[in-house]
């Protein structure tokens, strides 16, 4: 039998997001935020702004 637990002490809320959406570069830890669309021609654009995070405690694939 096997079982894996997380055992809490502590309710202190942060935000928090999936490890996948923090990308790694040039040593530093950045997140993409969305800046809004723009039509450029025909085509529909994305805006994102890269920002530098500092990462806390990861669990559970959220840091």
């Amino acid at each position: 039998m096997y079982v894996k637990a997380f055992i809490e002490t502590d309710d202190h809320a942060v935000a928090a997001l999936p490890q996948e959406a923090i990308v790694q570069s040039e040593g530093g830890d950045y997140v993409f935020l969305f800046q809004g669309k723009r039509r450029e021609g025909e085509e529909e654009m994305s805006d994102f702004r890269m920002i530098q995070v500092q990462k806390g405690v990861s669990a559970g694939n959220y840091t």
